[in-house]
This record gives structure tokens, sequence and C-alpha cells, in this order.
């Protein structure tokens, strides 16, 4: 299926990639065994709204994903949120994407949403570039509930020098990784509200409190999907330490992937791969500094 039939790019997280298989035979045998043996309170019990859960999404799922009617197929994404099982992300993320009608891509959001399941913000990210305005919003309003508060409540803030960044990895296009890298960082962090920011290592002098953090790209790679897109991952790791001694106290990791669209035949050009690569560095930093300023929180709140 063509997840990229408009021109917005699709994000997600590397690990953010899950089976959806339902094992039904299993279940089914559960089910029996509860219908057709003595009631109890026990574990086998449990296996009946279990299993009926599990089967009313994967009826949910096949009804977004192939029925004709646009109101079937919203009303299914609607009940997917209200139904809870966060295993049915994936779907949700590919029909907010491929889908042709802008109700069920703003629907997808919206049970994203209510599915509170953070590895689904890259997607969401994504779709605020949709070209529906309905989805946009939609898509935003569901980043802003997921994404962690903008403040601790307390008023504190930390003191965060962006020390050293690397690369682990290599690219024939992007010529300066470990420059796009530490770009990036240093935006997220500016974007923090609880965060002092100082952007220089040697600038840092007597800083006696605070924390360093040391960034790396540990992969980043392309391939072609099944589709003739290109898709190229990366992950970034980020290593905090503690000032004034910048004894190592965290290390964070994140990845995602960015997808290209482009015709089966095409072949693409190096600005090209050079810029799905850069994208594919941002993103993956957006995801490690959600996970740094989760750890960094958790001190302001000391």
């Amino acid at each position: 299926m063509d997840l990229m039939r408009r021109d917005h790019r699709a994000f997600r997280t590397s690990g953010g990639r899950r089976c959806v298989r339902i094992r039904l035979l299993l279940l089914w045998v559960l089910v029996s065994l509860c219908l057709d043996g003595p009631r109890s309170d026990g574990p086998l019990s449990l296996a009946i709204p279990a299993a009926q859960a599990m089967g009313r999404r994967s009826t949910l799922e096949a009804t977004l994903r192939t029925d004709r009617s646009r109101q079937e197929r919203r009303r299914a994404a609607v009940e997917l949120g209200e139904l809870g099982d966060s295993d049915a992300a994936p779907a949700l993320i590919l029909a907010m994407f491929a889908d042709r009608d802008e109700s069920v891509r703003g629907a997808c959001a919206e049970a994203l949403a209510a599915l509170a399941e953070r590895t689904s913000l890259p997607a969401l990210r994504a779709a605020t570039k949709d070209e529906s305005p309905l989805v946009r919003r939609l898509a935003m309003a569901a980043v802003k509930r997921l994404s962690p508060a903008a403040g601790s409540g307390s008023g504190k803030r930390v003191t965060v020098v962006v020390g050293r960044s690397g690369s682990k990895a290599k690219s024939g296009t992007l010529p300066d990784i470990p420059k796009v890298l530490r770009e990036a960082v240093i935006k997220e962090m500016r974007d923090s509200s609880e965060l002092d920011v100082i952007e220089d290592l040697d600038a840092a002098g007597g800083t006696a409190t605070g924390f360093t953090v040391d960034s790396s790209v540990i992969k980043l790679s392309r391939l072609t999907t099944p589709q003739g897109e290109l898709e190229v991952s990366c992950d970034v790791s980020m290593i905090i330490a503690a000032l004034p001694g910048r004894n190592v106290v965290s290390m964070v990791t994140g990845g995602a992937s960015v997808i290209g669209p482009r015709g089966p035949s095409t072949k693409p050009t190096r600005a090209f791969i050079e810029s799905l690569e850069t994208e594919a560095v941002q993103q993956a930093v957006k995801e490690t500094h959600a996970n740094v300023m989760t750890y960094l929180r958790t001190q302001l709140r000391k």
C-alpha cells in the first residue's frame, strides 16, 4: 500500500514497529474451555473478555483498512480509540496516512491521542503537515495531549551544557553528520522552557550545577521499500553527565524513520537523499530529547 499518496513525509520511531498478528486459534481454545467448562472466577474466566476485546479490535482494524464507506471507517477509528488497546496504534497510524478521506485521518489522530501511546508522537507530528486543515488541527491537538507537560509546576530550571557531538555512522551524501546532529540538539533544548542552555562546553566555565549532554548518531541507514519509496532510519544516543565533575548519570537513546515518496522507477538524487537523512537525524533527536527531558524532570522535582 502506498503510504505517501500526499506530499508529506511519515515519521515513526524505530522502536514503534510491533507485530499485530492475533493468535486466533489459541484464543478460540481458551474461550471454548471457558464456555464448555464450569464457571469460575479463576484465570480462565478472564480469557473471555480478553478474547472478545482482541476479536473486536481485529474486526475494527479490518473495517478501517478495507470498508468502502468513509462513515464506517471513521466509526471504526473512533471505536478503536475507545477500546483502549494500544496494539491498535499501528493500524491507526497506517490509516492516518493512507486513507483518502480527511475525516477518517482526523479520527485516527484523535484515536491515537485517546490510546495515550507516546510512541505515536512521531507519526502525529508528521500528520501536522497533512494537506487537510482538519487533520492538521486534530494531529496538533493529539501531539499536545501526548507530549510531556511543558513544566514541572515548581518553576525550577536546570542548566544544560551542550557537549560533544559525533557519529559512528557514515553517509555518502550528508557531508557533516555531527554538525547536523548538534544543530538539532541545540534547537530541541532551546525549545524546552525548563532548560538554561549553554551551547559551548568551554563557555560553561565554573558552572557548579547542572548537566552536560553529549550526543552521537549510532545508526544512519537507508533502504527501498516494496512500494518503491526510500526509507531512511536513524538512531541517536545521548549521555548525560552531572556537573561539575562530569560524572555520567544516564544514557538515553531514540530513533526515527523517514519515508520519502518517489516513483518506483525514479532514481533518488543526492539532494533528495541528503534531505531525508537530515530529517531522520532531526526526528531521532526529537525522540531522544524527550527521553532526556524525562530524566531531567525527575531532577527538577528533587
